[in-house]
């Protein structure tokens, strides 16, 4: 009689989402509930969460502690079939009935007006239920959770330590720490939980998993929650760079010339400052770029110092802006022009500003575009005061928003300076202001360009690498400035030695070339020289101006290089490129990773793939000539790898994977990246179930942001239903509308 009534009570709370609409065909179920636990539900089920706290950091780790009497910092999610997928529920304990022995390891007489947090359900299918806390900034250094718990019939618990996911809008785990909270635990027993250093704001969340069984269902209760740890008050992430704080704005003589507001280094000295303040979102100067890769996607990193605001997801505004000091007047037109780097999701704008506060214009900064440079012109012969400012607008809320600027360049002329008289002999220094130089845009800016051919008046040449960073490019002067031996185009390349030096730009991989040559329009100074160079053969300037060609025929991939060197100060122009004969066209990064990543595994081989075992567990795919890749998982081993090389797509492609597997309970996962120990983040391909033992092709979508993927052949269900044999017959690439691209 009594295990039959607490089969009723796990439908009941399988259900509880219904009661108040369905409440007649349930009470029933809820006498039977009442009568054998003495519980029943509160406030239609609903937990008393204090939403306050979840709009920023706890204050106490004692905000955390919790006996669902009041409104606690604790929350159901919403559900993502990963970590939850159904409900907890506000239970009273309303009398002073003993638990029955089928529901433990916590007290079994418990006072009655005690409430629990209820999760439960009766499908065949395992469901699982996250109770999710307010955010902690950080916790140093370990910390302990402990609550009362008490299981039926197979229901297990687990802690994990979260953060939302910042592509999906979900929850990814950063940790599980050990738990050793079961239903053979002795009784009265308390779930205490050791949780791990952490450095950065997570949440936590107490997950009843393993809830099923159609004949008795299965849940969990959990009251009394209590959390002791030395906690901070504040993220720690806008100073994840390092460095100092920016300095406020302060009084200082007036700035005399437009590179007064120049800045690469030392930007202590420029005249940029923290504006408006919020507190923990100002901007500093930063330098240490570790934690680089885990915030901005893009490879191509700052060098030296740099500028920099983190903006906490729970921060208020105002928050912090970076502002000029005031440009009293022009003469000239000018423009301003730096790098910039923006964390997934985050947007800014750079304006002008009158003295009044008042925008006079504005460009806005996105990811897309990044790192720059970015040039904003200002109009001609500007007669009253304004200033720069520069501000995040917007953000996505679930990770905070970070934006970098590096090497800001103004040019032009002040209403205070006198204009540069014409030089009689070349000095670097002058000829930079003379030329007006600007940082040669990064050459991932055209990754999609397919011709060598460019013309910086047109391109910019964006196709080339420009690694060292020491082409720029500039505006030609009047005669009357600096003569130039020949007609050049308004915009050029110039590189500008202030002492014994090289430089180099190359070009990006070419596949091949049938009699090709490549022609540069270029001007030496000095003690200065060109050259060409492709596998191996080199051709150099005679004469300090005019063309320099070289022929290049190839059946495979080559770069060509353009170095240009001095012993002594000199500049360098080039005035465009151009190409003859055959070049076989540059391939964009998405055609390049379609070469990496397709695979006909029935050659015999795992191409650029690789199995590895990274446990005891972990077995190897084996290759064989007129067959798929194979792994057989069973006694003694669990799951079986391939992993991809690494990659890089400009734009989402789709993966087309064709797949089988045999046995019943087995899973096959597909993972963007190689953590392959976190299933939960990965997407489930195939299982538990088997249709048939023919192998199925699946479409899995990429964007720019998968630099690798992951294959785990998963099974632990061996003693059950015997061994699993997974089987990978191919792996090819498509644009996402069905074009094939290689």
């Amino acid at each position: 009689m009594r295990q039959g009534a607490l089969t009723f009570a796990a439908i009941v709370l399988l259900q509880l989402s219904c009661v108040d609409a369905c409440f007649p065909h349930y009470k029933k179920e809820l006498r039977y509930l009442s009568f054998y636990l003495g519980v029943r539900p509160v406030e239609k089920g609903a937990i008393a969460t204090n939403d306050e706290a979840f709009t920023r950091y706890i204050r106490s780790p004692s905000e955390l502690n919790c006996k669902f009497t009041e409104d606690c910092a604790w929350k159901n999610i919403e559900s993502d079939g990963l970590l939850d997928s159904s409900d907890f529920y506000l239970f009273e304990k309303y009398d002073k009935k003993t638990f029955p022995i089928q529901v433990r390891p916590g007290n079994p007489n418990v006072p009655a007006g005690s409430h629990f947090a209820l999760a439960g359900n009766t499908t065949a299918s395992a469901q699982s239920s996250l109770l999710l806390s307010a955010p902690i900034a950080c916790q140093k250094p370990n910390g302990q959770l402990s609550f009362d718990y008490w299981l039926y019939n197979n229901a297990k618990v687990e802690v994990v330590l979260v953060k939302k996911h910042s592509h999906r809008r979900t929850l990814r785990v950063i940790t599980r720490p050990v738990v050793n909270c079961h239903f053979l635990r002795s009784q009265n027993d308390q779930c205490v939980v050791d949780l791990p250093e952490m450095t950065e704001p997570f949440q936590i969340g107490i997950r009843a998993f393993n809830l099923k069984d159609p004949s008795v269902g299965g849940f969990m209760m959990i009251s009394n929650i209590r959390y002791v740890a030395e906690i901070c008050k504040h993220s720690m992430m806008p100073y994840l760079f390092g460095g100092t704080p920016l300095a406020a704005p302060r009084d200082m003589e007036s700035p005399t010339s437009a590179t007064d507001f120049s800045c690469s280094e030392n930007f202590e000295r420029c005249k940029w400052f923290n504006g408006a303040q919020s507190t923990g979102s100002g901007w500093r100067i930063g330098r240490n770029l570790t934690k680089w890769e885990t915030m901005v996607t893009n490879k191509i990193r700052p060098s030296g110092n740099f500028l920099y605001q983190f903006v906490d997801a729970m921060a208020h505004r105002p928050y912090g802006v970076l502002e000029s000091a005031y440009v009293p007047c022009t003469t000239t037109a000018t423009s301003i022009s730096f790098k910039y780097w923006l964390m997934r999701g985050s947007q800014a704008q750079i304006c002008t500003v009158s003295l009044e506060n008042v925008p006079l214009s504005c460009a806005y900064l996105i990811d897309a575009d990044a790192p720059g440079p970015i040039t904003v012109d200002v109009d001609a012969e500007v007669n009253e005061p304004f200033k720069f400012t520069v501000e995040l607008i917007e953000f996505d809320h679930s990770r905070g928003g970070l934006i970098v600027i590096d090497d800001i360049v103004y040019t032009g002329l002040l209403c205070t300076e006198t204009t540069t008289q014409a030089p009689t002999t070349i000095d670097p220094y002058q000829v930079s202001e003379i030329f007006r130089l600007q940082p040669f845009p990064d050459q991932n800016v055209n990754v999609e360009a397919r011709k060598l051919d460019c013309s910086f008046e047109e391109d910019f040449c964006t196709q080339w690498i420009n690694d060292d960073g020491k082409l720029e490019f500039g505006l030609v002067p009047g005669k009357d400035v600096f003569d130039l031996p020949f007609e050049l185009d308004e915009t050029i390349g110039v590189i500008v030695f202030d002492k014994a030096d090289t430089a180099t730009i190359k070009s990006r991989p070419i596949p091949c070339s049938y009699g090709g040559a490549i022609s540069i329009a270029y001007f030496t100074s000095g003690a200065s020289t060109i050259d060409i160079c492709a596998k191996g053969h080199c051709n150099g300037n005679v004469a300090p101006y005019g063309f320099l060609d070289l022929n290049v025929t190839s059946y495979e991939p080559f770069e060509i290089e353009i170095n240009a060197a001095s012993k002594e100060k000199a500049i360098v122009i080039i005035k465009d490129i151009q190409t003859n004969g055959k070049f076989c066209a540059l391939e964009t990064p998405s055609e390049i990773t379609c070469k990496t990543v397709t695979c006909n595994f029935r050659q015999g081989n795992l191409c650029k793939y690789t199995s590895p075992s990274y446990d005891s567990t972990d077995m190897a795919f084996s290759a064989e000539m007129g067959k798929s890749l194979k792994a057989v998982v069973g006694l003694g081993s669990r799951r079986a790898l391939l992993v991809s090389p690494q990659f890089e797509v400009s734009e989402p492609v789709q993966l087309l994977i064709t797949i089988s597997h045999n046995t019943f309970g087995s899973l096959f996962y597909f993972c963007g990246d190689n953590n392959v120990d976190h299933l939960d983040s990965c997407q489930l391909l195939l299982g538990p179930k088997v249709e048939d033992n023919k192998e199925h092709t699946f479409t899995v979508e990429i964007d720019a942001n998968t630099k690798q993927f992951s294959m785990v052949a998963y099974h632990d269900k061996f003693l059950q239903f015997g061994e699993a044999t997974f089987t990978i017959s191919d792996i090819h690439v498509q644009y996402v509308n069905g074009t094939q691209i290689c």
